[in-house]
């Protein structure tokens, strides 16, 4: 009880957790001579070969630190002032474990009141906290970058909504149009319509016709559109900013036939005799038209790109974006320039974030923070980058949340990311490696000697030793000497020159 009251007020690096018959050390003797090193209180690597048990050892410290429930199995340690000592399990209930993979195969892991698992559940996440961190990662990465303001409407909105609308608006009684287009259209849809009921019982001719019949369809809808169009506002910006209002309208009311029936008749381009003017559609559309222009009138000043369906142009900042979010234009944030690498640091240090705020919320200020394979998906010059970037990212965080605490365990593959690493603080889980100095070293040593494997891929090492036999037996043709001339390892091109039978035949 004593050591309870002692400790009450004051926090402590973990430095070493016993899960059953694994044990894993945050720190050790070598390792606390650098303390500061890192902008946060501890960043551990763990290597090892796929089947190593890497991941199962970050989901058994996850489990064991989080769990509520004690077991004899368990032991927790920190950092004393004189010395190492166990935790109590209420000394554990100070401390929230942010588990993190990006990759879609891992462990279920249980709900723990002290555990988050931060990992994407792979659907659309678009909020601004998400864009906010894209502009911080943009700016750590020293990137020209930008997300997208874009106004559209798409084909579908004539295919799907207003096309087949049509067609039912002239089965009404009263229906009539004064526009030969119109007429023409429900004509050549009707005809279209009728080849469906010629069904061939050969699949692959069917294919054909289906596929024939969306031609014809596209094509006459198409017609369509290029009609109405004509008979928008004028201007083309306006055109397409009142078609963007109505997909914007046709997704918050999705009665297809009630657009449809709407847009024929305000724009005079049909019309039935019943019709009322539908107030409700009306007064949504004009809302949402009005703010779209304005927004493009107040926001479109940068990079400015005009399609025939659409209207983009870049968003300066994370600002920007959360009034795009509060207003009721028709404006959707697009990620499309960015590439692959981009999008999986803003997801996972969003995420991370969204981890800290749960842990605020539980008022929990010692976090341990577990990374498997952070670095999936990254280009090879942000894999060099990463460690670099987690670190100035989690010392923010901490700072924002007030946290007391933060410790970090990487898992990973990468050789580029290890080379980050003094040795000390590098965990190799495969008995074959012998722990060598990884920090700052050549890629080719990190490679041999923290991973245990060659930094020659392997198809390569047996074309090259293939390539060897039989410049030892002297029976190689023109394509082995186009292979020799072409290894980029001097010292194997000088091994191979030397074999003493060297023919070319």
């Amino acid at each position: 009880m004593t050591g309870c009251v002692r400790d009450s007020m004051q926090m402590n690096k973990l430095i070493a957790v016993k899960t059953g018959t694994n044990k894993f050390e945050f720190e050790n003797q070598e390792s606390l001579k650098w303390n500061g090193f890192f902008d946060v209180d501890t960043i551990r690597l763990i290597l090892g070969n796929n089947g190593s048990g890497k991941t199962a050892l970050l989901c058994d410290m996850a489990a064991y630190i989080s769990s509520p429930v004690s077991t004899p199995r368990r032991a927790v340690y920190d950092d004393r002032e004189t010395s190492s000592e166990k935790l109590s399990d209420e000394e554990l209930e100070r401390i929230g474990v942010i588990y993190f993979s990006p990759v879609p195969y891992r462990r279920r892991l249980p709900f723990r009141n002290r555990f988050v698992d931060a990992s994407p559940r792979f659907g659309k996440v678009e909020n601004s906290a998400r864009a906010e961190q894209f502009y911080q990662v943009a700016s750590d990465l020293e990137l020209n970058a930008s997300l997208r303001a874009e106004v559209c409407y798409e084909f579908e909105l004539f295919k799907t909504v207003l096309a087949p609308a049509l067609v039912v608006m002239s089965n009404l009684a009263g229906f009539q149009t004064a526009h030969k287009p119109v007429i023409t259209f429900l004509s050549e849809y009707a005809k279209i319509q009728k080849k469906r009921q010629f069904v061939s019982s050969d699949y692959y001719e069917n294919e054909r016709l289906n596929i024939q019949i969306e031609r014809l369809l596209d094509t006459c809808v198409l017609r369509l559109e290029r009609f109405a169009l004509s008979k928008l506002p004028r201007g083309k910006s306006n055109k397409l900013v009142m078609l963007a209002a109505l997909t914007s309208v046709a997704k918050k009311i999705p009665d297809h036939d009630r657009i449809g029936r709407f847009f024929f008749n305000f724009f005079e381009l049909a019309s039935d005799g019943r019709y009322d003017e539908d107030k409700e559609v009306f007064d949504l559309l004009m809302m949402t038209y009005r703010a779209t222009l304005n927004f493009i009138k107040v926001g479109a000043k940068d990079d400015i790109r005009k399609h025939p369906r659409s209207y983009s142009f870049a968003i300066g900042s994370a600002e920007e974006i959360k009034q795009i979010k509060m207003s009721t234009a028709a404006v959707e944030v697009r990620w499309t320039d960015q590439s692959s690498g981009v999008r999986a640091l803003v997801d996972q240090f969003f995420l991370l974030r969204q981890g800290f705020v749960t842990m605020a919320g539980k008022k929990l200020k010692h976090v341990m923070v577990l990374i498997d394979e952070g670095d999936a998906y990254l280009h090879l010059e942000w894999q060099r980058r990463y460690i670099s970037l987690l670190n100035k990212f989690l010392a923010g965080v901490k700072a924002e949340f007030d946290m007391k605490i933060v410790q970090v365990v990487v898992a990973t593959h990468s050789p580029v990311i290890t080379g980050d690493f003094p040795a000390c603080m590098v965990t190799n889980l495969d008995d074959r490696v012998t722990p060598q100095n990884t920090f700052a070293a050549p890629l080719e040593d990190i490679i041999l000697n923290s991973f245990g494997t060659a930094a020659i891929g392997e198809f390569a090492a047996e074309k090259i030793n293939a390539l060897h036999q039989r410049l030892e037996q002297g029976i190689s043709s023109a394509l082995d000497k186009l292979l020799l001339e072409s290894i980029g390892d001097i010292g194997i091109k000088e091994a191979l020159y030397c074999a003493p039978e060297r023919r070319y035949s």
